[in-house]
């Protein structure tokens, strides 16, 4: 295949929009879709490869290409840069992160190096707990995955239409079954993305089957012109690379994280590339672009674009941590740049070279001998390979189980101590909490089981079906009758709340739901989540239930900063009112029932713990809350309550002091994630809780 240096220089391009929107650069959010371009570049390419190498053999005795050949370029050119930077990213999370974060990103690093991490990525991005915790430095490794899955099972495909064809008698039909194959194959996952794009977006975007189809708009351009004798003129080279330009600029300009990607949305960019590689088909020289992007220096960017690809991330995660003052500041982001320019140039030379210089050992590129057992091998390999993809993109996070201090018996209820003594006694541990500069040896919980905290938060009562209460604990004959209303912030609250009340003297019943706030307001999806019709309609029937249930209490919990809708839009400047004026909606429709009513605010929330503890323990000053920063909304929320005479209460006042909320107090995590309460501080709160009720005859 000749020489094409304007797609080198294309990838430079694709490189640089992934870094600068990673890096969060104005006006370069939609730059994730360099990933797109390179699956277009990588597909023609490599298939141009495939096709040529068959074909050329044709000519002279046989069809056929070697797979051991094609694979053994293939891991010269991917292995040995993912191999060094994988290692150097596990190795310096050992040094300089907390164990518990080393763990992780070498559990990252294990399904990376097997070229799985795709589904590894799936797995905890549909994992609603884990969007509280840092990216992983190796996530950028899905795409890799996503590549080689695809060059996993497409040669096989192409091969064994060969070994078919030759035993039919119609090897002349190679090419032409070739594209029928990619186009059934790039139509089919184009379907399949836009499909599951709107009903599992998470799932979508990391799933190989949903990307195979960009890959498969490469395959088609290099098999539909691998004969074409088509020259275009400089005039026509000019208009389609500008227009494949402006379809690329246009996808970085509107596209950002919060679309429906990759689904029809990556049409743009992947069509545009394609549109510019056509362009360029005749040769470079003969347009402007074609001859920009074959310039030197930039080319030679495109030549390192993988070694940046990989470096860049692990320092854009990874810095922060070690250097957190550094990296607020206003050389950060050139820093960035420079260093992973700077190690892909080294690695290019002392990594990257030398192993591309490795010559395809000759057994390798001897033609396999043809046979219905090759070709069954063939076959079966691609349906278990695609069965599992198919059934890994489908499979739910794996749900850490915890302490249950729910469905076990709480301790005997206590009205020992008067809400100030208690306060005041909340309030020293407090400030030894805020004394403390790391983690200390008898923390429990561990840091290594925090994430079993979630326990039942993650479970039922998290997910509740139609027209039902989503949990239900203590007396069912009970007269007194507590709910628990709101989102995952509430279901936090429930050991506070439970061990708060006799269970043999009430019945409590939760109807929760995750981001589904107490507030009548329609929430927006977080980035790459499915839009949730399901909350309002979750909402409308739980007030109809306690219209009819009229409990003795009704406890309200959620995250109020949640992002929410506004005239079908997202709620940005006005988010506030909105919020408030929703709020004020519900609060009015529940006082109406003979129901008393509490609402427990949202605990200033921070970085969590296994995020921000160094190595040896210290406690970086990202572990420790500021109530500063959402002011606004703690205002909005005494000033709804008190218009109308909820009673309210600011976790602030009690877990917070000097400006400043410890993530520790009194030997225990007080979030498990850095916004939702611990298991086990929860209980501590229960005292608290039941002292301030009783205060205020709600119990």
């Amino acid at each position: 295949m000749k020489n094409r240096p304007e797609i080198d220089g294309l990838r430079a391009l694709a490189v640089f929009l992934v870094v600068l929107a990673h890096l969060g650069v104005s006006r370069f959010a939609g730059g994730f879709i360099g990933v797109d371009i390179f699956f277009v570049i990588s597909g023609f390419l490599i298939t141009s490869l495939i096709t040529r190498e068959y074909l050329e053999n044709s000519a002279v005795g046989r069809g056929w290409f070697s797979l051991r050949a094609f694979y053994f370029r293939r891991a010269k050119r991917i292995l040995p840069m993912s191999i060094l930077v994988l290692a150097t990213t596990v190795g310096f999370a050992t040094l300089f992160l907390n164990p518990i974060r080393a763990t992780s990103i070498a559990v990252d690093g294990f399904w990376a190096t097997l070229f799985l991490a795709n589904f590894r990525f799936i797995q905890t991005s549909t994992d609603y707990a884990a969007a509280a915790f840092t990216a992983s430095p190796l996530q950028h490794f899905w795409s890799l995955a996503v590549e080689e899955q695809f060059y996993f099972v497409l040669p096989a495909l192409l091969l064994l239409a060969g070994i078919l064809l030759n035993r039919l008698g119609k090897p002349a039909l190679w090419l032409t079954t070739v594209r029928w194959i990619l186009g059934f194959v790039t139509v089919g996952s184009l379907a399949y993305s836009i499909f599951l794009t709107m009903t599992a977006p998470q799932v979508a975007y990391f799933a190989s089957a949903t990307r195979a189809y960009e890959l498969g708009i490469g395959a088609l351009l290099a098999v539909w012109t691998l004969r074409s004798k088509l020259v275009l003129s400089a005039n026509w080279q000019n208009g389609l690379a500008l227009i494949g330009l402006g379809m690329i600029a246009a996808s970085v300009r509107w596209f950002n994280e919060n679309g429906a990607f990759p689904g029809y949305l990556a049409l743009l960019p992947t069509l545009g590339t394609a549109l510019f590689i056509f362009a360029n088909q005749s040769g470079h020289t003969g347009n402007l672009f074609g001859t920009i992007f074959a310039w030197r220096p930039i080319v030679f960017l495109g030549k390192i674009s993988y070694s940046i690809y990989l470096w860049h991330w692990p320092i854009i995660v990874l810095l922060p941590q070690v250097l957190p003052d550094f990296a607020a500041g206003p050389l950060y982001n050139l820093a960035v740049v420079l260093l992973a320019v700077g190690l892909s140039v080294a690695s290019y030379y002392l990594v990257e070279n030398p192993f591309r210089r490795l010559v395809v050992p000759a057994i390798f590129r001897k033609p396999a001998k043809f046979s219905l057992r090759g070709a069954l091998a063939a076959a079966v390999s691609i349906v278990l390979f695609t069965g599992g993809v198919a059934t890994a993109s489908q499979l739910s996070p794996a749900t850490a189980t915890g302490p249950n201090v729910i469905s076990g018996k709480p301790g005997p209820v206590s009205d020992k101590g008067s809400e100030k003594k208690l306060l005041a006694t909340l309030h020293s541990q407090v400030l030894a909490g805020l004394a403390l500069t790391s983690v200390p040896a008898d923390l429990n919980p561990k840091l290594s089981e925090l994430e079993a905290q979630r326990g039942v938060q993650w479970e039922a009562c998290i997910k509740p079906v139609a027209a039902k209460p989503t949990c239900e604990f203590g007396n069912s004959k009970a007269k007194n009758i507590a709910v628990i209303l709101g989102d995952s912030y509430a279901l936090a609250a429930y050991p506070m709340i439970i061990n708060a009340l006799d269970l043999k003297t009430w019945r409590i019943i939760g109807l929760n739901r995750s981001e589904c706030m107490v507030a009548d307001v329609q929430p927006w999806p977080r980035p790459g989540t499915a839009f949730d019709n399901e909350c309002v309609k979750h909402r409308k029937w739980t007030f109809t239930y306690l219209a009819k249930l009229k409990p003795n209490l009704i406890v309200m919990a959620d995250q109020p900063y949640h992002p929410i809708a506004e005239s079908g839009k997202e709620s940005t400047v006005n988010k506030r009112q909105v919020w408030y004026d929703g709020m004020k909606r519900s609060l009015q429709q529940l006082k109406k029932l003979p129901s008393k009513l509490v609402y427990f605010g949202f605990p200033m929330p921070a970085k969590g713990l296994t995020d921000c503890v160094g190595s040896d323990g210290t406690l970086s000053k990202d572990c420790f809350g500021t109530p500063e920063t959402y002011k606004s909304m703690y205002a909005k929320q005494i000033l709804v309550t008190s218009s109308l005479a909820v009673p309210f209460i600011d976790p602030t006042v009690w877990l917070c002091s000097e400006g400043l909320c410890p993530p520790i107090i009194d030997k225990t995590p007080v979030f498990w994630d850095g916004s939702h309460l611990s298991v086990p501080f929860s209980a501590k709160l229960a005292p608290i809780f039941r002292a301030y009720l009783l205060s205020r005859g709600l119990i």
